[in-house]
């Protein structure tokens, strides 16, 4: 098998076929193929890859994520209002044995958790009722209102249990 016979750069770089006897052109026109099947399969894979080639995701899967944060905020919003119904039952038995004083206190702060109670009626609606073009404006909305409904379910039980206090 002869190699490539000396000559200038070129000549050796290209493998001119004067200097080659079969079994090196055999050698040249496989490691030929071999590259032009490579090059074919990067090919193929650089087109795969290839944003206009992507699937776009699945509409309903972002759906159902819209919906699973949805569900989130409402199980929330449900706990605050469960939460506030116990507080109002509590209050209403505190109410039956307190003085008169206390009993104006327990229903001004009956009247407010009311009002809290009304406050989450208002955002589940707006939860269930917000589109995906205004979810995450409805989503902050909500978020700010749950933790100022916290705060202030947080606010009326300690004036209620302040004023149970004193009197107990």
């Amino acid at each position: 098998m002869n190699r490539v016979k000396q000559g200038n750069f070129w000549e050796r770089f290209f493998f001119v076929k004067r200097h080659l006897d079969e079994d090196v052109l055999k050698a040249m026109k496989m490691k030929t193929f071999f590259i032009m099947i490579i090059i074919g399969a990067s090919l193929i894979i650089l087109y795969e890859v290839k944003p206009s080639s992507r699937v776009e995701p699945n509409f309903t899967t972002w759906q159902r994520n819209l919906e699973e944060e949805k569900d989130a905020i409402s199980r929330e919003l449900k706990d605050l209002s469960v939460a506030i119904d116990v507080q109002l039952n509590d209050l209403d038995k505190k109410t039956r044995a307190a003085d008169d004083r206390v009993t104006k206190i327990l229903s001004s702060s009956r009247k407010r958790l009311l009002l809290e109670k009304a406050g989450i009626e208002k955002a589940m609606n707006d939860v269930k009722n917000s589109s995906a073009n205004t979810w995450d404006d409805v989503k902050r909305d909500v978020k700010d209102r749950i933790t100022d409904m916290k705060i202030e379910f947080s606010r009326v039980r300690e004036r209620i249990k302040n004023e149970i206090d004193i009197n107990s």
